[in-house]
């Protein structure tokens, strides 16, 4: 997707906007200094000169980012390697490039199912043993219409419009829900909500 489709979608979504559109990747590590930047997101092939590393994986100095790629054989893992958080096809449709922003500035990684399990195949694999079922967490309506909106991948400002709520209300519900549900990210309380029945997926 080229750039102006992609900056497009991203608009279009409403969740994040478009701070920069920047081209040569070389003027990116410019543009971050001192930016107030969530999500890098860019567009690259197997010529795309390294910038350093793309990102830190999580440890909150720079933004992390996703990669839309060539995604054959190992270009998946080596753009991991090189630091990004997220990386799909160059083709990817609109709504996956969207979950992936949601995702990775909620903390998560996202690469392509068949990606996903060539990786897994490669490495030690970590079994534990289900945690005990307690009490299901009690949630008011509002937060329930909210952690359901937060399965469809809805970011706070659409939540808002949505419910005719501010945006600040959003948040708040939102801590709430994090705090009643003892998750840190959208996604594991949409994963906790969805386990407790309190949200149909």
């Amino acid at each position: 997707m080229l750039l102006a489709g992609l900056e497009a979608v991203v608009n279009r979504d409403g969740a994040f906007i478009v701070v920069e559109r920047v081209h040569p990747l070389q003027r990116l590590p410019a543009t971050l200094a001192g930016a107030d930047v969530d999500v890098v997101v860019a567009v690259v092939d197997h010529s795309t000169p390294a910038v350093g590393r793309l990102g830190d994986n999580g440890g909150g100095a720079t933004p992390p980012w996703v990669v839309l790629a060539d995604t054959d054989g190992d270009a998946v893992g080596e753009w991991l390697e090189r630091g990004a958080r997220a990386v799909l096809p160059r083709d990817a449709e609109e709504r996956e490039i969207l979950v992936a922003i949601e995702a990775v500035h909620a903390g998560l990684s996202v690469v392509p199912a068949a990606s996903a399990l060539q990786l897994a195949g490669a490495g030690p694999r970590l079994i534990r043993r289900p945690p005990t079922p307690g009490p299901v967490p009690s949630l008011s309506p509002r937060e329930g219409e909210i952690l359901s909106l937060l399965a469809d991948g809805l970011g706070n400002k659409i939540v808002a419009a949505r419910l005719g709520i501010s945006e600040h209300t959003v948040k708040t519900h939102v801590a709430s829900i994090f705090h009643k549900l003892g998750a840190d990210t959208r996604a594991e309380a949409v994963a906790i909500g969805a386990r407790s029945g309190l949200i149909l997926l």
